[in-house]
């Protein structure tokens, strides 16, 4: 088993910079993606996908003497991939509280494939592809109860996976480029879908309609968020502009203000707080940790080539690729 690990002292950093700590892990080649997982039983499961693999391992962070901290990656296992990856999802079923572990998940890569991947099959590889877009695929999500994998993709349509047997494939027809896809954490029929025109819908995916309709007012919307601690709110980066959205008041927006000068590439709400979130800009890949009503970030970092960004289900950590490294920050988030 191969181990990462890094240790750090805390530095002074400059304002506007709060109680952030920031861990390294190098890898052998580029990071594409990485992904935390989003349960709460395989919270420590994170999946790193490079050039032509993809590695999971199990996240650990410990105390150590003279108020140093390190963080731990050991790795589990690598699954070949000869696609570069687009988007990550975990599949609920994956755990480490079982032996063998059940290492379970999904991906979306650059010849339009989604695929699923299963370390109990005694595979390396993908374990079956579910099916296709017929062009690049911008997000995957898999709902909370597995019955269904969701995809968007730039060819104007979400795809829904059937996961059970019995099920039929759902597709559902967008106006531009499918740019976000998420789950309704306590309401697995609900699920919402970003368009590029700056369009956010939700669907019931019982009646197969779509039940609101959200226009974030400016384009191209390039990433969105259902926020996993309340799901009343619903932020995204369109145009150069961070909008914050309450499903329940539609008519107006919580918060609009400037993020990312030219835009953004990625945006995601921590799941233990709803007025935190973590963008990264699309030109100078600029990662931010703001706070919802203030205009100053908790924290900013410019990452060398941005690779994905995911929070820890429970602590205050957001990873992201950057280049060959895996950056780690703690942010305070009370």
């Amino acid at each position: 088993m191969m181990v990462l690990n890094q240790s750090f002292l805390s530095q002074p950093v400059p304002t506007p910079i709060i109680d952030s700590r920031k861990f390294v892990l190098p890898f052998p080649s580029q990071i594409f993606q990485v992904e935390f997982s989003p349960y709460e039983w395989s919270q420590n499961l994170l999946c790193i996908a490079l050039k032509d693999k993809i590695v999971v391992g199990s996240f650990s962070i410990q105390e150590e003497d003279e108020g140093q901290e390190s963080v731990e990656l050991s790795v589990i296992h690598e699954f070949a991939h000869g696609a570069r990856v687009h988007s990550l999802a975990w599949s609920p079923e994956a755990s480490t509280n079982v032996l063998p572990k059940l290492l379970c998940f999904y991906t979306a890569d650059s010849e339009f494939n989604v695929s699923y991947f299963d370390s109990t099959q005694n595979a390396n590889s993908c374990v079956k592809v579910l099916g296709n877009h017929s062009d690049y695929i911008n997000a995957l999500a898999c709902d909370p109860e597995r019955n269904y994998l969701a995809s968007t993709s730039d060819d104007h349509t979400c795809k829904l996976w059937p996961l059970k047997e019995g099920a039929e494939d759902i597709t559902f027809y967008l106006t531009s480029p499918g740019m976000s896809v998420r789950w309704h954490r306590q309401e697995p029929s609900k699920l919402l879908v970003a368009e590029k025109c700056g369009l956010i819908r939700m669907y019931n995916i019982e009646t197969q309609r779509a039940i609101l309709s959200l226009d974030a007012g400016h384009c191209p919307l390039m990433a969105a968020d259902w926020s996993p601690s309340n799901c009343s709110r619903v932020g995204c980066v369109a145009g150069g502009d961070l909008v914050i959205r309450d499903v329940t008041a539609a008519s107006s927006p919580v918060e609009t203000r400037p993020i990312h000068m030219e835009g953004g590439v990625y945006m995601r709400f921590s799941p233990a707080s709803e007025n935190h979130l973590a963008t990264i800009g699309r030109s100078d890949h600029l990662l931010k940790v703001s706070h919802v009503g203030s205009s100053q970030p908790l924290l900013t970092s410019t990452l060398q080539v941005s690779g994905g960004l995911s929070w820890h289900y429970r602590l205050p950590l957001v990873c992201a690729g950057s280049d060959r490294k895996l950056i780690i920050f703690r942010v305070l988030t009370k």
